[in-house]
């Protein structure tokens, strides 16, 4: 398994893959963009991700509160389906 960091640029540049994959001991990748992309990241996550695979969607604040029902909806779709 691995661990898929998914979100905006919060992870981008506050989190890094290699200093956690040291750390875990597993491979982490850093999915972190540009919230204005924020669907496309999750599209392009479902593709490599596996039953096993660990997501940590860190969302960011203003996307959270101001579209929380369609952001949830659609990480549903993309992500656990």
């Amino acid at each position: 398994p691995k661990i898929v960091l998914v979100s905006g640029s919060n992870s981008h540049f506050s989190l890094s893959a290699e200093k956690m994959q040291a750390e875990l001991d597993m491979p982490v990748f850093n999915f972190g963009t540009n919230a204005s992309v924020y669907y496309h990241i999750f599209t392009l996550s479902k593709e490599i991700l596996k039953k096993d695979d660990i997501v940590i969607a860190n969302i960011e604040y203003p996307l959270f509160f101001c579209k929380k029902k369609l952001l949830i909806a659609y990480f549903r779709l993309v992500i656990i389906n």
